[in-house]
């Protein structure tokens, strides 16, 4: 207890020092206040200071209030030791953390409870400059460390006041807390001109606050939603005393009962009429509030009627109900009142207005062909029409308010009871016919159902009964036809059929008869075709008709019918009809196949048109740019198919790159495309068709979950069918190309086969051109490979000292080339075994031969070098065995493939080196822009055929091959090459005079 008294007294002297300045008097409330502890407690610890001679009493002012203040010393410039030990007394026992610093802002001294809040245990503190512990430790652990830092270094700077605020500690493995930071420079003292800083814990107070901030947020809330009720009800609702004052209401409520709102609104007031339904005032006693507050009980729906100034009387529905307090009596009553005069006029309205309808009713009922006679729920007349009581042979007044059964006693055990009887208990309307014996009639009968009772609708049908008995005589006949026959009266409903007709329905007989042909037939407008026909048929406009029209059997199968019928007379002017109906549902079928065949020929018809036109782009030198634009225009043009797109691809990226739309504006920019599987947007068909390098279909974008990405454009653009092809050629990707369609079959059968060759016969396209702009380029790519000892790797025993040089590749077809080349010295023996061991090489032919020199060709064949060269936009530009050896000289476009070329060398000749590469730049002479000239404007096979005949000798003198040789070497015909040599010579003097050259030339 003693240490616990000494922490005390240590603080409340503390109090004192704190004060600015320092040893200001204080009250015995001023220190409690400081302190959080009671007054008497302060003053208590105040006088055992004060008995101590550590603080003295001065009274103040005229009531003599009593003031405390240290007493002071003579030597006020205590030591350190007596300093800290002072401080240790105050601080060390409590839950306050305390830094001393010095002038310098080092640390003199700190407790341990600075330590535990700051985590400091395991550092040095006393002797550390604070501004470094803060920025190397304890603005780790404060939330706000930016904010916490700049003030507490701001407080270093001045040092003129005292600081105070809250900071958030979060040390790792301890518990958060708030922190409450008090501060004040030394003035006196050794360590004057620092300054103490004292941590208080308020992480409890902190949080009581919170939860009383919330809690009062929530009052808030919960008052403000009240009130938006109350102002929002379009009920008028109102709250009073026990005594009838109106403690609130809102102004729904001072509206419905016509007051201001500064006017005393009591349900009560003896100045407001009230009355009730039948229009007689309402004593004070019979009114709501009164019956809550003296009975207890709560009053519901109570409808009055409220005069209001300047108005009609107002209708309103009161409810009433009582708030209790705690001992259980009536403290408040709280009003409904809700305006029901509209509700009222209504259901007056309705009264006179039923009234009225009955009476018409009555004129109706009375004017009505059919006999009709009403039964209530027990089974009384209720009415009866005049047509009633003359085929009944009763008159009214006898039958109302008798029992039916007691009218008609054997009509319990009739087919009248049984229909009756059904009728009102499944509530559903039954219609017969019956022979009343008595009257030797047969009625028709049709009873309809109700909550009140049963309408009866009946009338005299022995003649057409007479007219079915003479109908049977044909149902032997109609029976023997495998068509479906049925019969229909005057009133259009089916009278008889025969069992085809049950077979091809799935009705029964029974079932069918007495029926309107609207239980079998889909659609109304046939049914209304039907009847005009029939009109037409009576106006003698026609002698038959005949029409389509869809039914639907019994099992809900949808049939397609053809029906034919004419009319047959039934007396008395009457005219019923006789019809045969055929199922043509195979028939439609068919034709619909032949509608689909139709619609895949035509999309056959496009796609040979688009690929003739596809090949006459190339033959007239078009631009990649224009074949692409070519095969989409022609697409969307066509009437198969709605739109198309193209798009070329990234394979290093994954991406898929819009490049031409046609028959469609801004799909390419509404849509994502990736060639990614990872991705939604690459799982569909044109990432599929980069993925498998194979055409990709979706015959319904709507029924294919990996089409999701795309639905919304599907339905705007208006398509349901999908195709993607790969455009490639020899391995090579150019792009992809999009075809969209909306009809049945689209992209299946031969359709998706001519689709799917789309994609060569454009990569095809492509690559030529791509070959031919290679040969057109003034800047290649060269390189130059040797393959030594060649002849010992194809086994070619001869040997020479001349050299076989191959001069010119002429392609013939996709895998068949024809090579021209020279021979020197005696190579030819060396020529004619190296063509018959080369895996690649035949047929040689020598063109022309002299005494060292000869001329010749040979056709090679499923060469994959030349192939591949030839595929990435390069030639051979070079070709020649000498010493044993074979020198390859290859130029390429810029762009071209070169490790792709370097593979292919390779693999024909494993033994192949590659001495060279470089970027070489052809010179652009009068001989190289005329051979330009020439190839921007001549077709692939007039190249061919010019360079085939140059190199064969045609054009020397003498002639070394004849036009007849060179076309059998390029296996066309004699005057197919003629015409080829024409059109190319004409373009080839054209181009070195200067002049245009016509584009069919």
């Amino acid at each position: 207890m003693g240490s616990t008294n000494g922490s005390t007294l240590d603080a409340t002297l503390a109090a004192f020092h704190e004060t600015d300045p320092p040893g200001t008097p204080l009250t015995a409330s001023e220190v409690a206040e400081e302190l959080d502890c009671s007054r008497r407690a302060a003053y208590d610890r105040l006088m055992q200071l004060s008995d101590r001679g550590t603080l003295e009493t001065k009274k103040v002012g005229a009531r003599g209030r009593i003031w405390w203040r240290p007493v002071a010393t003579a030597d006020s410039d205590v030591s350190q030791s007596q300093a800290m030990s002072l401080v240790t007394n105050v601080i060390e026992d409590v839950e306050v953390g305390a830094f001393v610093l010095d002038a310098d802002f080092d640390v003199v001294w700190a407790n341990d409870t600075v330590e535990r809040y700051f985590g400091l245990e395991d550092v040095d503190i006393v002797g550390r400059s604070k501004h470094e512990l803060i920025d190397e430790h304890i603005r780790d652990v404060v939330a706000d460390a930016e904010t916490f830092t700049e003030t507490v270094f701001e407080s270093y700077e001045e040092n003129a006041s005292s600081r105070s605020f809250e900071c958030h500690v979060t040390p790792e493995d301890r518990r958060e807390r708030w922190l409450e930071h008090r501060s004040r420079p030394i003035e006196t003292g050794r360590y004057a001109g620092g300054r103490v800083e004292l941590y208080y814990d308020v992480t409890e107070r902190r949080r009581t606050s919170d939860v009383l901030n919330e809690r009062e947020r929530e009052l808030r809330r919960e008052r403000d939603l009240v009130e938006q009720i109350l102002e929002s009800s379009p009920v008028g609702i109102s709250v009073l005393s026990r005594e009838g004052d109106l403690e609130r209401a809102n102004e729904r409520a001072q509206a419905l009962r016509g007051v201001d709102p500064d006017e005393d609104d009591r349900l009560v007031a003896a100045e407001r009429d009230i009355y009730d339904e039948t229009g007689e005032p309402v004593a004070d006693e019979d009114r709501p509030f009164y019956r809550v507050t003296e009975k207890g009980e709560p009053v519901r729906g109570w409808e009055i009627q409220l005069a209001v100034p300047g108005e009609n009387r107002r209708w309103l529905s009161i409810n009433a109900t009582p708030i209790r307090n705690e001992d259980g009596d009536v403290e408040r009553v709280v009003t409904t009142s809700q305006d029901v005069t509209q509700l009222k006029e209504q259901a007056l309205r309705l009264e006179r207005q039923q009234a009225d309808l009955r009476r018409e009713l009555d004129e109706v009922f009375e004017r009505i062909d059919d006999a009709f006679y009403a039964l209530d729920d027990d089974w009384r007349f209720a009415y009866v029409n005049e047509r009633a009581e003359d085929m009944l042979g009763t008159s009214a007044p006898e039958l109302l308010g008798r029992e039916f059964w007691e009218v008609f006693p054997k009509a319990d055990d009739s087919r009248t009871g049984d229909a009756f009887h059904r009728a009102i208990e499944q509530q559903e309307s039954v219609m017969y016919e019956e022979y009343l014996e008595r009257l030797d009639v047969w009625l028709s009968v049709t009873a309809y159902p109700s909550e009140s009772g049963l309408s009866v609708y009946f009338r005299d049908v022995t003649d057409r009964k007479e007219r079915e008995l003479e109908l049977q005589r044909y149902e032997r006949i109609i029976e023997t036809i495998e068509d479906g026959v049925y019969v229909l009266d005057a009133d259009s409903r089916i009278v008889t059929v025969n069992s085809a007709f049950e077979k091809l329905t799935g009705y029964d007989r029974e079932e069918l008869v007495g029926q309107l042909p609207s239980l079998l037939v889909i659609d109304d407008e046939d049914v209304e075709h039907a009847e005009t026909l029939h009109e037409e048929l009576r106006a003698n406009d026609r002698s038959t008709a005949r029409f389509e029209e869809d039914i639907e059997t019994r099992d809900g199968d949808r049939l397609t019918v053809e029906a034919r019928f004419a009319l047959y007379e039934m007396g008395d002017g009457e005219t019923g009809r006789v019809g045969v109906i055929r199922d043509i549902s195979d028939r439609i079928e068919y034709q619909n196949h032949l509608e689909r065949q139709r619609e895949q020929l035509s999309a056959l018809n496009d796609l040979n048109a688009i690929v003739r036109d596809i090949t006459t782009a190339v033959i007239e030198q078009s631009t990649r740019q224009e074949i692409e634009t070519t095969v989409c225009q022609r697409l969307a043009e066509s009437d198969a198919y709605e739109f198309a797109w193209l798009a070329e691809v990234d394979p290093r990226k994954q991406s898929i790159e819009p490049l031409v739309e046609a028959g469609v504006d801004g799909y390419l920019d509404a849509i994502q495309l990736s060639a990614d599987f990872e991705e939604s947007v690459g799982r569909g068909p044109a990432g599929r068709a980069v993925q498998t390098e194979e055409i990709q279909v979706v015959e319904d974008v709507f029924d294919d979950p990996d089409f999701a990405p795309w639905l919304e454009q599907a339905r705007e653009y208006g398509y349901s069918a999908a195709a993607a092809i790969p455009i490639l050629y020899e391995g090579t990707l150019y792009a992809i190309l999009g075809v969209y369609a909306d009809r049945d079959g689209a992209f299946q059968g031969q359709e998706r086969t001519v689709v799917g060759q789309l994609g060569d016969i454009v990569g095809h396209a492509i690559a030529s051109i791509e070959r031919k702009r290679a040969l057109m380029s003034d800047e290649v790519v060269e390189l130059q490979f040797r393959v030594r000892d060649v002849f010992e790797w194809l086994d070619v025993s001869s040997t020479t000292d001349g050299s076989i040089a191959l001069e010119q590749t002429i392609p013939l077809s996709d895998d068949e080339y024809l090579v021209y080349g020279t021979a020197t010295g005696d190579s030819t023996a060396a020529l004619e075994e190296l063509v018959a061991e080369h895996p690649a090489w035949e047929s040689l032919t020598v063109i022309a031969e002299t005494d060292d020199r000869t001329r010749f060709e040979f056709v090679e064949t499923d060469s994959t070098l030349t192939a591949t060269i030839g595929d990435h936009g390069g030639y051979v530009q070079h070709a020649r065995f000498e010493d044993g050896d074979y020198n390859l000289t290859v130029h390429l476009a810029p762009s071209g493939d070169v490790r792709t070329i370097i593979d292919a060398v390779r693999e024909s000749y494993p033994g192949a080196e590659m001495v060279t590469r470089r970027q070489v730049s052809r010179t652009a002479d009068v001989q190289r822009k005329a051979r330009r000239a020439v190839m921007e404007t001549m077709t692939d096979r007039q190249l061919a055929t010019l360079e085939a005949a140059y190199y064969a000798g045609f054009f020397d003198s003498p002639r070394e091959s004849s036009g007849g040789e060179v076309a059998d070497s390029l296996d066309i015909s004699a005057p197919t090459f003629h015409s080829h040599i024409r059109k190319a010579e004409r373009k080839l003097v054209a181009a070195l005079l200067g002049e245009d050259i016509p584009g069919d030339a």
